[in-house]
């Protein structure tokens, strides 16, 4: 299968309104064909042996979603997906690629992890940043808590600031005592801590009303 053959099928299922619905959320710079994600996510894993190289990037989303998620599954070990990631970070200019397509990412154990993590977080490109704080989801355990902590910085990226928050909620629904007092100790900024009491307030009622009697 070639790229001009997922070219007609892409063109024989989109749907324009599906593109004017999800522009403002997905909040690319690229026109958006208008596939549903589950369209996009069956064509991943139909086209996962494409070549890559006969790719045209940065003109729609979908192409670029596809394209890393395909990279990524064909590179298969979390080192080769690092290194893919370096060189095509410039190619994922919103964050529904990112938390789409972290799931493709091998995930070892999490002292093994952690070396790609760091160097994600570090390198200072939003969106590789943002993956780096998605991979710490799938390691939420009390014994992982410090070393998790201890990554999360001020930063006003905004996909980055957000990412952050949401993994402290997280970790504040299993842990809310170590979450608690990481805070109280923190130096993290005002802003990000007004969103994570905002977080927290909606975590804190939603127990209340499901808790069973």
């Amino acid at each position: 299968m070639t790229y001009n053959d997922l070219l007609t099928e892409i063109s024989d299922i989109r749907k324009i309104s599906v593109a004017m619905k999800n522009s403002p959320v997905i909040n690319t710079k690229l026109e958006m064909f208008g596939l549903y994600t589950e369209d996009i996510v069956r064509l991943i894993k139909k086209y996962k042996e494409i070549d890559l190289s006969s790719f045209e990037l940065d003109k729609y989303y979908e192409i670029n979603y596809i394209y890393i998620a395909i990279g990524l599954i064909q590179n298969k070990n979390i080192e080769k997906q690092y290194e893919f990631l370096l060189k095509n970070f410039s190619h994922i200019d919103s964050w529904a690629i990112t938390d789409s397509t972290f799931k493709y990412l091998e995930f070892k154990k999490f002292e093994e992890q952690l070396v790609y993590v760091k160097q994600l977080i570090e390198s200072k490109e939003e969106f590789l940043m943002r993956y780096g704080y998605l991979i710490l989801f799938k390691y939420i355990k009390e014994e992982n808590l410090k070393i998790i902590f201890n990554l999360l910085k001020n930063d006003e990226k905004y996909y980055v600031f957000m990412v952050e928050a949401w993994l402290i909620q997280a970790i504040f629904i299993h842990f809310p005592e170590e979450t608690y007092d990481f805070l109280v100790k923190s130096n993290l900024s005002k802003k990000l801590n007004l969103r994570l009491y905002q977080k927290f307030v909606i975590v804190i009622e939603f127990q209340k009303n499901t808790k069973i009697e």
